[in-house]
């Protein structure tokens, strides 16, 4: 029974995402990184992670090696603001999201719903989850008062909040914004969108598999990026103009990946790694990825890889 519910906190981690409230990619951490699953958060000089395999959130500075265990359990994804760690537990017994000092003290459930992501505003959270059957986008205030449903739609993915507007990708795969208040629903391209990350001016996003799509936050300037009719892309983030993603061959699911980066208005390419790659978080001028059964490290160029911790259940 514990095998079983630590692969569903497992595929509940690992699925899509979403991001941080007015944030840029000129700040410590990607605001994309959300979208890759927030396993890593920088905070005060210090990278804060998940460790499911030993149940618990941890933290590092310099060395990765020297490890402090910051608190106990089985958690979801990890975002910090103001001195305070949100997170959330999908465990039937602990089921919600929950708010905890930086160092795991005054642990406090906000919410007893099923939470699969939750993304900070100033007194705010929202979050979602993508497979509940009531669907929708909630917000909470930051002591658990004033819950209130924004959004119905049954399935949600990629959740991120812009000057008092929330984007999103419906169930249906489409993108959308809403004002923060629940009020003027926008639809903002009849594109299907696989995949999204946003910076202070662009949404980008997989069109299909094989396309990769620029647009900005009111739904003008739609253009593309690249198109590749060989290779599938999986994974994607942002950092200043260039964009980082890794993409497979169409006919291999798990072999011939590669990582590379391109400028948005170049389109430079630059092949940063060879192998599968998933998770892609950026913090400060850092990668933090996931790769053979092993999370790393690696500067923005490709070089100095450094094997952080290894990933079995």
């Amino acid at each position: 029974m514990k095998k079983l519910i630590l692969i569903i906190i497992v595929f509940i981690i690992l699925m899509p995402g979403c991001s941080l409230i007015k944030n840029n990619n000129k700040d410590w951490n990607s605001v994309s990184n959300s979208a890759n699953r927030n396993i890593f958060f920088g905070y005060n000089g210090d990278i804060y992670f998940n460790n499911i395999s030993e149940l618990g959130i941890y933290k590092f500075n310099k060395d990765p090696k020297k490890t402090i265990k910051i608190a106990d359990g089985l958690f979801g994804r990890v975002l910090i603001k103001d001195d305070w760690i949100y997170t959330t537990i999908g465990t039937d017994q602990e089921l919600g999201l929950y708010k905890m000092k930086i160092d795991g003290r005054e642990v406090t459930q906000l919410s007893n719903k099923k939470t699969f992501q939750v993304i900070k505003g100033d007194e705010y959270l929202y979050y979602f989850h993508p497979h509940e059957k009531n669907g929708g986008i909630y917000k909470v205030r930051n002591d658990g008062t004033e819950e209130e449903k924004l959004v119905d739609d049954y399935m949600i993915y990629y959740l991120y909040i812009y000057d008092e507007w929330i984007y999103y990708l419906s169930g249906a795969r489409l993108l959308y914004r809403i004002k923060t208040d629940g009020s003027d629903k926008q639809n903002l391209s009849t594109d299907e969108a696989l995949f999204m990350v946003m910076d202070d001016e662009w949404i980008y996003y997989f069109n299909g598999m094989r396309r990769i799509k620029g647009i900005r936050h009111d739904g003008t300037n739609e253009s593309l990026i690249k198109e590749d009719n060989n290779h599938f892309n999986e994974y994607m983030n942002i950092k200043d103009d260039w964009l980082y993603i890794s993409t497979r061959t169409k006919t291999s699911r798990y072999s011939d990946w590669i990582l590379y980066k391109i400028n948005v208005s170049t389109k430079e390419e630059v092949l940063l790694y060879e192998g599968v790659v998933e998770n892609i978080h950026i913090i400060n001028n850092q990668i933090y990825f996931y790769a053979d059964l092993s999370f790393y490290r690696m500067d923005l160029d490709g070089n100095n890889i450094v094997k952080l911790f290894d990933y079995s259940m």
